[in-house]
């Protein structure tokens, strides 16, 4: 999966020493499977095993395969090496289009490198009855928010993979990630429209949740919501 401590929002600095320190320590914790998709570089890393970093996907284009070797150097200082096989090499994008569709590509390819240990790819497992799940509060934790929060899912060889929020965003997109779960009762987050649809329906439960819900945990990403139970959920599309 997608390495959540190794994605930066912003260009990375490498003359900076605490970024170099910082990725040199997520390097060697990352797991097998893991890739790291840098914001702004264009290119996906994969760890394959063997203290390998494997690239993936990458666009040619001067500036990125000069990062690239920076990353090489760095592999090496951490004990690492770096392989090229396979790669995938995009021509540069022409315009926004292109750029947002070459994105959302990459975004495709790395969630087919997700994969539980007995070869199932994460995204052809059922996530029909998986919900976000309080993991841990990290202080140091690089996320927006310091409390971390999970997916279980159940592979069909017994195995539970643990998916972070950001990574089952990726996969599910927005509608599913503002759903979850407080006991039997399951809800689901609203746009603005259909809050306004909802609200002249007084057969339908509004709840409007914070932290906590009936004494339970709510992700923080869906604090302020106006939510529904999913029972009752239609769409306003």
């Amino acid at each position: 999966m997608r390495d959540d401590k190794m994605n930066y929002e912003e260009g990375i600095n490498w003359n900076d020493r605490k970024t170099k320190w910082l990725i040199k320590n997520a390097i060697k914790e990352m797991e097998l499977g893991n890739t790291w998709t840098p914001q702004k570089t264009s290119y996906i890393l994969m760890n394959t095993g063997d203290k390998n970093l494997s690239l993936i996907r990458c666009i040619k284009h001067p500036e990125i395969i000069e990062s690239l070797k920076r990353v090489h150097a760095l592999l090496m200082d951490s004990g690492f090496t770096y392989t090229e096989n396979d790669v995938i090499w995009d021509d540069v994008p022409f315009n926004e289009q292109e750029m947002s569709e070459l994105a959302q590509e990459y975004v495709e390819t790395e969630i087919d490198c997700w994969k539980c240990t007995c070869g199932t790819r994460l995204k052809e497992m059922n996530f029909d009855d998986v919900f976000p799940e309080y993991h841990k509060y990290d202080k140091n934790s690089s996320q927006s928010q310091n409390e971390i929060w999970v997916y279980n899912v159940e592979c069909s060889c017994g195995l539970v993979n643990r998916i972070s929020s950001g990574n089952f965003y990726l996969m599910h997109g927005n509608f599913r990630t503002h759903q979850c779960k407080v006991g039997s009762l399951r809800i689901q987050g609203l746009t603005r429209q259909e809050i306004c649809d909802y609200i002249y329906d007084y057969d339908k439960d509004l709840i409007i949740v914070g932290p906590t819900l009936k004494g339970v945990k709510i992700p923080p990403w869906m604090w302020g919501f106006v939510c529904v139970p999913i029972t009752n959920y239609q769409s306003s599309s």
